[in-house]
């Protein structure tokens, strides 16, 4: 009977031990998504300040060169019509 007892007192250390060990695992998981959330947060605001930039860098330059934006972009159009081909 002393060694059920014992051999359940065992099974039970190993599974509190496991559940221990869920539990950390959980939370440095939910840690690392938080992260990674965060990250993706500030790579997208990055990337949507720049591309905001780019488009009133490219309106700039548009309205101070209209022809050569129109020559360039009739250029860009014929070798997307060659390739496409």
């Amino acid at each position: 009977m002393a060694s059920a007892n014992g051999a359940a007192a065992r099974g039970r250390e190993v599974l509190d031990d496991a559940e221990r060990a869920v539990v950390r695992g959980a939370r440095r998981a939910k840690a690392a998504g938080r992260d990674a959330i965060d990250t993706i947060e500030e790579t997208t605001e990055l990337v949507r300040h720049r591309g905001e930039t780019m488009v009133h860098d490219l309106e700039a330059l548009v309205a101070r060169r209209p022809i050569a934006a129109v020559i360039v972009a009739a250029g860009a159009g014929y070798l997307i019509a060659k390739l496409w081909r």
